[in-house]
């Protein structure tokens, strides 16, 4: 062994570098790479939606590869992983946790931790559009149903104003203009980064003139913390 690594040293080699090298690669796991890469992107001003969609497509859905070191995954390894989610959460999940790998992955390579990314090629699962639409007496019937309280409120916002979901959810007083009868979303809170107005119909602001806000709580829904209803 003594003999081939000095014939390597004389044709330029480094052994004790390759060594390091090798040692240092198999400490770049998954998991510790992702904790940078996740660290990196709280500090972007993403919307917390978008953040909390990333965290759970690469905390949770890739946890069984987080102890894997970068240099040993490969495409098999991920497809592997999709095909389980697809069974386990649906196509449609399968498919965002691969967007998020990919750019998990890009990042890798940008940084020099991998040469190239394996998850470029997997196979993406078709998705079916959905464009069923609730008739007026469908509407009717949930309306009805819906209890007194916030889960209630925040239903009956979501069905007259057309708003998403954590749009109303994660409301803020600061946010509601109820002389106005608007709800100005800032940027940060919307699918396309930009500011949003929402006109309120007489229905829609007769429910938030009727809520009462908590002390110290930014948040039109929820009764504690500083997060909004569903979170």
């Amino acid at each position: 062994q003594a003999a081939k690594f000095h014939a390597e040293v004389k044709l330029g080699g480094d052994p004790a570098g390759a060594k390091k090298q090798k040692q240092a690669a198999a400490a770049e796991t998954f998991g510790s790479s992702m904790d940078l890469y996740l660290a990196r992107r709280r500090t972007e001003g993403l919307r917390s939606t978008t953040l909390s969609g990333i965290e759970r497509h690469l905390l949770k859905n890739c946890k069984p590869l987080h102890a894997l070191p970068l240099s040993a995954l490969d495409r098999r390894a991920i497809a592997a992983q999709l095909a389980r989610l697809t069974i386990e959460a649906g196509p449609v999940q399968a498919n965002r946790t691969r967007t998020s790998l990919v750019k998990f992955l890009n990042w890798c390579a940008g940084e020099g931790m991998i040469d190239a990314n394996p998850a470029i090629h997997t196979n993406k699962n078709a998705e079916q559009s959905r464009d069923r639409e609730l008739s007026d007496d469908e509407l009717r019937q949930i309306w009805l149903a819906l209890p007194d309280g916030d889960f209630g409120d925040i239903l009956k916002l979501l069905t007259l104003t057309g708003a998403r979901q954590r749009e109303i959810a994660d409301l803020e007083w600061d946010e509601l203009d109820l002389e106005r009868g608007a709800i100005t979303l800032p940027k940060e809170r919307t699918k396309n980064a930009t500011q949003h107005t929402i006109a309120l119909s007489d229905p829609a602001l007769e429910i938030l003139t009727a809520r009462v806000p908590y002390a110290d709580r930014a948040l039109v829904f929820g009764h504690s913390g500083s997060r909004g209803f569903w979170n």
